[in-house]
């Protein structure tokens, strides 16, 4: 009897590997306009394996994990498009992310000297300094690196030169930080054609060129996602991405006459949109979340509810996110005064532009447009129901609503 058990636990053994896993039909199929396109999609290197099989429980594990020779050296890089409004959210001197990093390194500073140990408490450096280069000696030798893909000599310099920092505070734990980031696309390209070679009159990408293509999804512009995620990881660094979203009507308005027109500007920042977007679905997880522009326009205890969580969850950084806007460039009239102008856009323009924000970046971009992806898990920002200036398309909204929203 025992062996009859034996033999009918081996059939049922057999039976399992034997029968096919079912397919699941209600998956999306993507519809990939490249082999390159395709192949992002399909990384298969061991280090996105190991990030994606196993995210870090303990939040306070991974950022102490970084401390190797008592330094860490961490990037935190915005993605976006250009026109969603990076000067004032990182580029500036007194941008946003800058001020609420400088914050930080105060509070770092100031626990020191107090010899306190409870108050921060969340603080686990002993120093802490920004180095917006990653100790590459000037912006051009930085710039070319860049354009070479060599993400290796950047991050290797990066912890080598905070590692010698944290070797002078004597051997105490040092966290050197960078917020260098770059506009997607970024200035003209290595296609640019047309007249004087300028942003206005050249066709810097042409997205129905496969070349073009090929060489955004394989090469990257102006970084390759990917491959800066991980040679940040092979050599001991952090990058943290901050995807910076705009509704599509102002961000491609902002630069209107590029690329020879809006027209044509609008399907460049689609393009890149999808570059971004195939990227974010093969980092993981823990590596970015999602912020809107129009978030500072929120009512104050939201906006600064939303920006907190940024800094204190996923930026592990101990500023106080109120006193950082307040301290920042942002100025929160600067955008409506544009409207007050003979270049106000015409209702059909706004409503056309919302629609291919509706149709391509809500429903195809399917990382990008992910909700659970925000910070407080807020929805992609539109021009009609976020936008400060919405309150100038009231009518053009009552009057687009059923077919925006595909009531009609």
């Amino acid at each position: 009897q025992q062996q009859r058990q034996r033999q009918q636990q081996q059939t049922n053994t057999n039976t399992k590997k034997n029968v096919p896993k079912a397919k699941n039909t209600n998956k999306e199929v993507p519809n990939y306009k490249s082999q390159a396109e395709a192949n992002l999609r399909m990384i298969p290197t061991s280090l996105f394996d190991l990030f994606k099989s196993k995210e870090y429980e303990e939040e306070e594990k991974e950022e102490k994990s970084y401390f190797e020779n008592n330094a860490k050296c961490e990037n935190v890089f915005t993605l976006g498009l250009e026109g969603v409004g990076h000067h004032a959210f990182q580029m500036g001197k007194d941008a946003f992310v800058k001020t609420l990093l400088r914050e930080h390194l105060r509070n770092v500073e100031e626990k020191k000297k107090s010899g306190n140990t409870n108050n921060n408490k969340d603080i686990v450096e002993m120093h802490a300094r920004e180095e917006d280069r990653m100790f590459i000696d000037n912006d051009d030798h930085f710039w070319n690196l860049i354009l070479e893909n060599k993400y290796d000599e950047i991050f290797k310099t990066f912890r080598k030169g905070c590692e010698e920092v944290a070797k002078k505070n004597g051997n105490e734990k040092t966290a050197c930080y960078s917020t260098r980031s770059f506009s997607f696309p970024h200035k003209l390209g290595p296609f640019a054609t047309g007249s004087g070679l300028d942003v206005n009159h050249a066709q810097r990408w042409d997205p129905r060129n496969p070349e073009h293509r090929k060489y955004l999804f394989d090469h990257g512009h102006p970084i390759n996602i990917l491959k800066y995620f991980e040679a940040a990881e092979r050599n001991g660094c952090q990058v943290k991405f901050i995807l910076l979203h705009r509704n599509i009507v102002e961000t491609a308005r902002s630069h209107k006459t590029w690329d020879q027109g809006l027209e044509k500007h609008l399907n460049v920042l689609k393009m890149f949109a999808e570059y971004i977007d195939v990227s974010l679905a093969n980092l993981p997880s823990n590596s970015w979340r999602r912020v809107n522009y129009e978030d500072f326009w929120r009512p104050h205890e939201e906006r600064d509810r939303i920006f907190q969580t940024l800094a204190t969850d996923f930026l592990h950084w101990s500023s106080d996110a109120h006193e950082s806007f307040m301290n920042s460039q942002f100025d929160l009239n600067v955008h409506p005064r544009k409207y007050k102008t003979n270049d106000k856009p015409p209702c059909d323009e706004v409503r056309e532009l919302d629609r291919v924000q509706r149709n391509f970046f809500d429903r195809k971009l399917t990382s990008y447009s992910k909700r659970e992806k925000h910070v407080t898990n807020l929805p992609l920002s539109h021009f009609f129901t976020e936008s400060p200036n919405k309150a100038l398309y009231e009518q053009c909204w009552e009057a687009s609503k059923a077919s925006l929203l595909g009531k009609q």
